[in-house]
C-alpha cells in the first residue's frame, strides 16, 4: 500500500499493488487488513483514494469507521471487471 501521512492523526492511501505472479493468493487482502488494523490500533483515521481498499471496506464494513468524515477520499470502489 502506498500511503502518505497527513496531519498527525490521518493516513492517506493512494494505491495498492501486488506483483502479478503473486496475485490470487490473498496477499493483497492480508496487506489491506493489516494496514487497516494498524490505523485502528494507532487511533488514526483514513483518507482513501485506492479502489482496492474501497472495495475491501465495502465488503468489510467493520472498517468503515476508520474513514475520516472530513476527508473521506474515494467513497466507492470501481466496478469489478
Amino acid at each position: 500500500i502506498v500511503y502518505e501521512s497527513a496531519e498527525p492523526k490521518r493516513r492517506i492511501f493512494t494505491h495498492t499493488a501486488v506483483e502479478p505472479e503473486y496475485r490470487g493468493h490473498g496477499i493483497g487482502t492480508a496487506l489491506i487488513q493489516e494496514a487497516l488494523n494498524d490505523i485502528r490500533d494507532k487511533g488514526l483515521t483514513l483518507t482513501n483514494f485506492c479502489g482496492v481498499v474501497a472495495r475491501y471496506i465495502r465488503t468489510h464494513p467493520e472498517y468503515a469507521d476508520l474513514i475520516d468524515p472530513a476527508h473521506p477520499g474515494r467513497r466507492t470502489a470501481p466496478p469489478v471487471s
